[in-house]
């Protein structure tokens, strides 16, 4: 097809998509609000588009009686994503001290109701031959297919007769969700 300019409409027809020379279109050619934070993050892999953080410098206490499930503690963080095909990056790093030398603990993160970590031992377990306190941090790239609110949440456990405490002496604990286009 010929490429058509009609003068008393201002209109071009027959022009292919990318028929354009470079630099012919730029920002102030663009209507106002016709590029999208959902448009971009479709069109552009590998993106941040946003990040969420909480610290929390209050010690989360549990004493077990069964230790046979997972107990939702005090670090926890909401993001809503921008986009149902974003990918989320949770991160939780804290302090945890548990009661004796037989004394095991699991912890995981959870999306709502979801464990996303395996459902005996999480994202790892907990035992060394004394009572005292280690660093822990847990990571995992979520894909929850949702544009509604997601509340991420640190659980843990321990054996029964046994108790733990995470952000031990009021140390900072934190959760970081990160929302990436890919």
């Amino acid at each position: 097809m010929a490429l058509i300019f009609n003068g008393s409409t201002n209109v071009i027809t027959g022009l292919a998509v990318g028929g354009l020379p470079n630099g012919i279109v730029d920002a102030d050619m663009l209507a106002s609000s016709a590029v999208t934070s959902a448009k971009l993050a479709s069109g552009v892999g590998g993106k941040i588009l946003q990040i969420k953080s909480e610290n929390f410098t209050s010690q989360f206490a549990y004493n077990s009686s069964s230790g046979t499930s997972f107990v939702a503690t005090n670090i926890t963080v909401d993001i809503t994503p921008t986009s149902a095909s974003s990918k989320i990056y949770v991160r939780a790093d804290f302090n945890i001290w548990k009661s004796g030398a037989s004394a095991q603990v699991n912890s995981t993160i959870y999306r709502d109701s979801t464990n996303l970590g395996g459902s005996t031992y999480g994202f790892g377990e907990y035992v060394v031959n004394a009572a005292y306190a280690v660093q822990w941090n847990m990571a995992y790239n979520d894909s929850p297919n949702t544009t509604s609110q997601i509340t991420y949440k640190v659980y843990t456990r321990v054996n029964s007769g046994h108790h733990l405490n995470m952000g031990v002496n009021n140390v900072p604990t934190n959760i970081t969700a990160v929302e990436y286009s890919t």
